[in-house]
């Protein structure tokens, strides 16, 4: 996924799915090399993931 708006869209789709269940299945077709990415996703580990990405961000601005 090269498109930043790819990425948001995805990210915004399964927080959504997140908000009303504790996991998610994800599904993307031909991620690369025509491989699918079939994907279980926990809303604790979705979490994870944005807090480390969130505390990058906070770091970045704080040296702006």
């Amino acid at each position: 996924m090269k498109s930043p708006k790819i990425k948001i869209r995805l990210l915004d789709k399964i927080r959504k799915i997140l908000t009303e269940n504790k996991d998610c299945t994800i599904n993307i077709d031909s991620l690369m090399d025509g491989e699918d990415l079939v994907y279980n996703l926990s809303r604790d580990e979705f979490e994870k993931i944005l807090n480390s990405v969130i505390d990058k961000f906070k770091k970045y601005m704080h040296k702006v």
